[in-house]
């Protein structure tokens, strides 16, 4: 089944689910530094403008 052929809403109901879009799953992460070879690749092919 594709994507295009349902909606949200229809999950939603047809399995009698419930979302909790207010939960932040990322509260306790903590930052970390990139390391040096994502920090390169990022500067060779993200355009930063």
């Amino acid at each position: 089944m594709a994507y295009s052929d349902f909606s949200l809403a229809q999950v939603k109901k047809s399995f009698d689910l419930t979302l909790a879009e207010t939960r932040n799953l990322f509260a306790d992460t903590k930052p970390v530094t990139p390391s040096e070879i994502l920090t390169m690749i990022l500067i060779d092919y993200i355009p930063f403008h």
